[in-house]
């Protein structure tokens, strides 16, 4: 889901029975260097935890990381 829009990386984590943490780390310009923004558009999600790739368990819930700027 890193690179997708929110909306839709919350719809794709639903759509595999990974909840998504209710809390939404949003970072922007002070929390993370240009090069790091650049490779998501605003509003997509930069990262999650756990990270990409990572085998969990359905109902494993999954917290994201969303570029505010």
């Amino acid at each position: 889901v890193v690179g997708r829009p929110e909306a839709e990386a919350k719809a794709m984590l639903a759509a595999a029975q990974t909840p998504v943490s209710p809390w939404t780390n949003y970072q922007g310009h002070a929390q993370l260097p240009d090069r790091l923004l650049q490779a998501v558009c605003v509003g997509c999600v930069l990262s999650t935890t756990p990270s990409p790739g990572t085998p969990v368990a359905p109902g494993t819930q999954v917290n994201i990381a969303v570029r505010r700027e």
